[in-house]
C-alpha cells in the first residue's frame, strides 16, 4: 500500500463520521440536524460497545460516546430543551464515571459534568450546576498541569464557572475565574488564532460584565470594546453563527458606555441585527430583540429636550 497505509486505515468509519458530522453542525448552529446527526453516532457506538464487551475494547468507543452526548447536551441547550438535556447529561456523566478508572477517560469526565452543569443551570438548579462545574475545572487543572493539550479544555471549564459563580452572586470569585480564563485564552490564540478566537471573545465579553458588576466601569468598558471587536472578526469568517453574537455584544457596550450617543449608537446596531434575525427565527431571538429594544427606548427618554 502507498504511503504505508494498511486497508485497515481506509475502510470508512461511519461512527466517526457522524460523529464528526455532529460537531460540525453544532459549531454551526444547525441544532436540530446536529440532533440526528448524534442519534446515528450514540447508535454506532452503542453497537460496538455491545458487540465488544471487553473492557479495552468497549473503551474504544465509550469515550467517543461521551463526547457525542456531549454535543447531543450543547444542541438541547441552544434549542431549550432542558429535560431533555439533563437526562443525555447524566446518561453521558455516569457512563464517564464509570470509566474513570482509565487515565483516557479523565477528559469526557470533565467534558460531560460540564455539559450537566448547564442543563443543571438551565432547569434552575444553580447549587448544583456549581458542584459540576468547579469538580470539571478540578480535573482539567490536574490534565493540563500533567499535557498542555488539555488547557483549551480547562479554558472552556473556567469560562463556564465563571458564569455560574457570577449568576449566583459570587462576583469577586467569578471575576478572578474569568481573568484566569481570559489569559489562558490569549496565550492559546497566541499559538493558534483559529482554534481559540470564539472563546477568547467569550471570555473577554464576560469578564466586561464582571468588571461592570464589581463596578469597574472603564475596565469592563474596555473590555466591551475588546469582546465587539472579537466578534465581529468572527462574524466576518461566519455571519450566519456570529451576528448574534454580534448584536449580544454590543447591547454589553451599550449598557457600559459612558457617552449617551455611543451607547445609543451601539444599541440601533444591535437592535438592527437582532431584528434581521427575528424574522428568520422568531422563537429564537424574540426576546433579544426585546430586551435591546427597552434600552434602546430607555436611552432614547435620556435626550436632553429641543433647545435645552
Amino acid at each position: 500500500m502507498p504511503d504505508g497505509k494498511t486497508k485497515a486505515d481506509e475502510v470508512p468509519d461511519p461512527a466517526r463520521a457522524a460523529f464528526e458530522l455532529s460537531g460540525r453542525l453544532v459549531l454551526t448552529g444547525q441544532y436540530e440536524e446536529a440532533l440526528t446527526a448524534t442519534d446515528e453516532a450514540a447508535r454506532l457506538y452503542r453497537e460496538r460497545i455491545a458487540a465488544r464487551p471487553g473492557r479495552l475494547e468497549a473503551l474504544g468507543s465509550a469515550a467517543p460516546l461521551a463526547y457525542v452526548m456531549v454535543l447531543r447536551c450543547e444542541a438541547l441547550s441552544k434549542l431549550g430543551r432542558w429535560e431533555e438535556c439533563l437526562r443525555t447529561a447524566s446518561e453521558a456523566v455516569a457512563l464517564s464515571r464509570s470509566q474513570q478508572a482509565d487515565a483516557p477517560f479523565a477528559a469526557p469526565l470533565g467534558a460531560t459534568l460540564m455539559g450537566l452543569a448547564t442543563a443543571l443551570w438551565g432547569l434552575g438548579r444553580p447549587q448544583e450546576a456549581l458542584a459540576m462545574a468547579r469538580e470539571s475545572v478540578a480535573l482539567y487543572r490536574r490534565l493540563a498541569r500533567r499535557d498542555a493539550a488539555h488547557r483549551p479544555q480547562l479554558a472552556n471549564a473556567l469560562s463556564l464557572l465563571g458564569v455560574v459563580l457570577s449568576r449566583l452572586g459570587l462576583h469577586a470569585e467569578a471575576l478572578k475565574v474569568t481573568k484566569e480564563c481570559v489569559a489562558l485564552y490569549r496565550r492559546l490564540i497566541s499559538a493558534d488564532p483559529a482554534a481559540h478566537a470564539l472563546g477568547l471573545a467569550q471570555a473577554v465579553n464576560n469578564l466586561a460584565r464582571r468588571r461592570s458588576v464589581l463596578n469597574q466601569g472603564r475596565r469592563a468598558l474596555r473590555s466591551a470594546q475588546e469582546a465587539v471587536t472579537l466578534y465581529r472578526q468572527l462574524a466576518l469568517a461566519n455571519p450566519a453563527v456570529h451576528r448574534r453574537d454580534v448584536a449580544m455584544a454590543l447591547g454589553n457596550l451599550a449598557r457600559m458606555h459612558f457617552s449617551r450617543e455611543a451607547s445609543l449608537a451601539a444599541a440601533q446596531e444591535s437592535v438592527a441585527i437582532l431584528r434581521e434575525l427575528a424574522a428568520e427565527v422568531p422563537q429564537t431571538y424574540a426576546s433579544s430583540l426585546a430586551e435591546v429594544r427597552a434600552l434602546e427606548d430607555r436611552l432614547r427618554a435620556l435626550a436632553p429636550p429641543p433647545g435645552a
